[in-house]
């Protein structure tokens, strides 16, 4: 039994991958507003026409954001909310596999890098979302 999702979206991520199909299924299953954010614009500018193309009657934000930055994070959570009136529902699924190497020959600055996305942009997200859904109102 397939159940109907409802609200505002934030997906990080979104130009691609996790992001992307994430972003068509909610939509697929009732979302009407997306925040779609990403840091690779031409590719998230793809994800949403092809909402727009599959859903016309979706309504999309999408923001050009690394999720390393804590003020471009904000901003984004910020900008969704006028747009929205509120956020619902966040799926934080930028990241990054890094180089294909051994362990032992990544830099450490590669690996930095890494943890930096896929730790630290996750933590930034998540905890501006929250910050953001504890002054909402609960919807049922």
């Amino acid at each position: 039994m397939a159940c109907k999702v409802t609200g505002t979206a934030f997906i990080t991520g979104a130009a691609s991958g996790i992001g992307k199909a994430t972003a068509l299924k909610f939509a697929e299953q009732g979302i009407t507003s997306l925040a779609l954010v990403d840091v690779n614009l031409a590719q998230l500018e793809g994800t949403r026409d092809e909402l727009r193309n599959t859903f016309p009657h979706i309504e999309t934000e999408i923001m050009q954001v690394d999720v390393t930055n804590e003020a471009s994070v904000n901003e984004a959570i910020k900008k969704t909310v006028t747009r929205f009136g509120r956020i619902d529902i966040a799926v934080n699924s930028a990241g990054i596999s890094g180089i294909p190497t051994k362990t032992h020959e990544l830099s450490l600055q590669e690996w930095q890098k890494v943890i930096d996305i896929n730790q630290t942009g996750l933590w930034l997200c998540q905890r501006g979302v929250i910050q953001q859904m504890l002054t909402q109102e609960w919807v049922s």
